[in-house]
């Protein structure tokens, strides 16, 4: 027998529709309106915790001039947040051994531990923003393996551990959203993260069309950790609030 009521919205429909023993049918709808529909899909963003490039202005002031890192480098944090369309992450492994036995080998899980390479692709804008802060990222690291800059002393100092000791690497994290862009389903960060190379091919690009600049950047990347949104209270998401959404 259907329901008798009036429904308020398509989950209600599909309630009052549904019979009661066509409980697998209704699971069915009831998950692709409200879990799979794509209008409410909400958002994955990535955003950048720019290096500190702490040496830059200090010991070459005249490497580039026109900017400053706290001007420059983190405005063009921002914009990567809105340039990034894909993301590849580092991937979990569980490393295992195994013991011999009669009837085969059993493995037993030795070590859990990530990949060290990430990558992004952006769309870059006319003034090739996003590939010109990498630029200035690999020239700094180039400087500073080379001995003509020194970092700040709080990156030299190896008692210092609320700094760590390497200025030029950057935190990148993976955000997925329900479309108010304030709840958070999904998070994961990347620490340590330094660009690779710098994919100069893909800028130049076809002669023959007029098409948007699309830049695949890959990182190295020390560390990577991951949370969700039934871990409200995870280091993760309150970090993420505080340090980042904080700048927008």
């Amino acid at each position: 027998m259907v329901k008798q009521r009036n429904p308020t919205n398509i989950i209600d429909y599909i309630d009052s529709v549904f019979e009661q023993n066509e409980n697998v049918l209704k699971y069915f709808y009831k998950n692709l309106f409200k879990q799979y529909n794509p209008d409410v899909n909400g958002y994955n963003l990535i955003f950048m915790m720019p290096p500190d490039l702490s040496g830059w202005d200090k010991t070459r002031p005249t490497l580039y001039s026109q900017y400053t890192t706290g001007s420059y480098v983190h405005d063009i944090s921002k914009f990567i947040t809105f340039g990034a369309i894909d993301f590849t992450s580092p991937t979990h492994q569980v490393n295992t051994e195994k013991i011999s036995s009669r009837n085969g080998a059993i493995p037993y899980v030795t070590e859990i531990s990530n990949t060290d390479q990430c990558s992004i692709t952006y769309i870059d804008n006319s003034d090739i923003d996003i590939y010109h802060f990498h630029h200035m990222w690999i020239e700094y690291i180039r400087a500073v393996v080379d001995g003509f800059i020194e970092p700040n002393s709080k990156y030299m100092n190896p008692e210092n551990f609320e700094f760590g000791a390497i200025d030029y690497a950057a935190s990148i994290y993976i955000v997925k959203y329900i479309p108010n862009l304030k709840d958070i389903r999904y998070i994961s960060k990347s620490i340590g993260c330094f660009p690779q190379t710098l994919p100069s091919k893909e800028l130049i690009g076809q002669r023959n069309s007029n098409e948007l600049t699309t830049l695949p950047f890959t990182y190295f990347v020390a560390g990577y950790r991951e949370a969700t949104w039934k871990e409200e209270n995870h280091w993760l998401i309150k970090e993420f609030k505080d340090l980042i959404e904080t700048k927008f």
